[in-house]
């Protein structure tokens, strides 16, 4: 599931990174894709996944901690999706960052716009 840089899709269609960042986002407001970061953007399936897993990884630890690592090698992306990614949750209040790791927010369901029945 690891998603391509906006640089490295702008190169590989020909368009500028700003350019295409405007069309992404349009086609954002439409529902189709998440922009994740300045630099990555997702289908909406996808980042749902990858908070079902961030959940079930959380569960596996002992403390409930869902740590970088073994969110990034259970969800096989990369290290740049990662960070982006955990900061994304993180804004849309799935995730608490604490000083070992994040947590996710018991009442996740309530406060983050992300579907993961």
């Amino acid at each position: 599931m690891d998603q391509p840089r906006l640089t490295v899709l702008a190169e590989r269609l020909g368009r500028q990174p700003d350019e295409l960042r405007r069309l992404l986002d349009k086609v954002g407001r439409l529902g189709w894709l998440v922009r994740v970061s300045n630099s990555y953007y997702a289908l909406p399936e996808a980042v749902a996944e990858l908070a079902r897993i961030a959940d079930a990884v959380a569960r596996e630890h002992p403390e409930g901690l869902l740590t970088v690592g073994r969110f990034r090698e259970t969800a096989g992306i990369g290290r740049n999706l990662t960070m982006p990614l955990l900061e994304f949750f993180d804004g849309r209040g799935f995730t608490v960052r604490i000083e070992a790791g994040r947590r996710i927010r018991a009442d996740w369901r309530v406060l983050a716009p992300i579907e993961l029945a």
